[in-house]
């Protein structure tokens, strides 16, 4: 089965551990867990090659993740803070996304057009 939207949750906390039991749900996404503790993590993400990368904050050191994004920068970076339950998309710091229905729209518009992505749409999609 071919998913359109392939996502990475980078880290293993409880929040973003919720956020990936929650995009599984959907059959659009392939959601793939990396271990940040994992030594290949950089080769394993490339093996991958995601459309999302999700990281929370409060929980990973995202070097790795930054390493990822110099080569592959039109790849998206969604950063979750465990600690307030909030989620932004980390090149638009403004845009803060509350419900999983917007994560899902941003990650959709960001494959659809990732090189014309329009922040304020996914606020406006729920």
């Amino acid at each position: 089965m071919t998913y359109p939207y392939t996502v990475v949750v980078y880290g293993t906390s409880l929040f973003s551990s919720t956020v990936e039991a929650s995009l599984r749900r959907q059959p659009a996404f392939a959601v793939m867990q990396v271990d940040n503790q994992q030594s290949d993590a950089l080769a394993h993400l490339s093996l991958i090659q995601p459309h999302v990368i999700l990281v929370d904050m409060t929980d990973v050191l995202v070097e790795t993740v930054m390493r990822y994004l110099v080569e592959q920068p039109a790849t998206m970076l969604i950063v979750l803070n465990s600690r307030t339950g909030g989620m932004f998309i980390e090149h638009d710091r403004h845009t803060a996304l509350t419900t999983m229905q917007q994560l899902m729209g941003a990650i959709e518009e960001h494959v659809a057009r990732p090189t014309e992505v329009s922040a304020q749409s996914y606020q406006q999609k729920e």
